[in-house]
């Protein structure tokens, strides 16, 4: 298939099992491994050797438009979890016709901070709540591309278990 990426169509974001109406949008995770410098003799300088499976912070914002009830409960203790679900827009470069595909996040963290936003007449406030992520899983058409779970050591990326001989070596299987 020849797919040209469009635009996301629509999407909405669930937390703890309910739909938000009153989002704006989504700050999605950067996923960046924890690295370790090697450098000494037989290595011309220094090389960051990326530690397999193990990622510093991940944190995820929900951006609102007006701090809701429900947005302000989203400051309380324990494991929130999120569902981002979009209907991503491609055309088919051979049909000419355009094609939506399913892209669905899983996310489960901590809520880290919350930023009221700024209150201005006819505006919108622009509230966030941040989330620290212990799990996040990235899905296309229901085929799993990225699921990190720090708690499990568990980190797959295109269908590669990179920490299944780690689990393994440390009794766990």
């Amino acid at each position: 298939m020849f797919l040209v990426p469009e635009v996301l169509n629509e999407c909405f974001i669930y937390e703890n099992g309910q739909m938000q109406v009153a989002t704006g949008d989504v700050t999605l995770p950067k996923l960046e491994n924890i690295t370790n410098t090697l450098k000494g003799g037989g290595i011309a300088g220094e090389v960051e050797s990326p530690v397999m499976g193990h990622y510093k912070s991940v944190q995820m914002t929900v951006n609102y438009r007006i701090p809701t009830k429900e947005f302000l409960k989203r400051h309380r203790a324990g494991n929130q979890d999120l569902e981002v679900r979009g209907a991503t827009q491609f055309l088919n470069k051979q049909t000419g016709l355009q094609e939506i595909q399913h892209f669905k996040i899983v996310a489960r963290g901590r809520t880290v901070s919350g930023d009221g936003g700024k209150m201005a007449a006819h505006s919108p406030f622009d509230s966030a709540i941040t989330y620290e992520l212990h799990y996040y899983k990235v899905s296309i058409n229901g085929e799993t591309i990225i699921e990190v779970d720090k708690f499990n050591y568990i980190a797959v990326i295109d269908g590669v278990d990179y920490m299944k001989e780690v689990r393994k070596a440390l009794g766990m299987e």
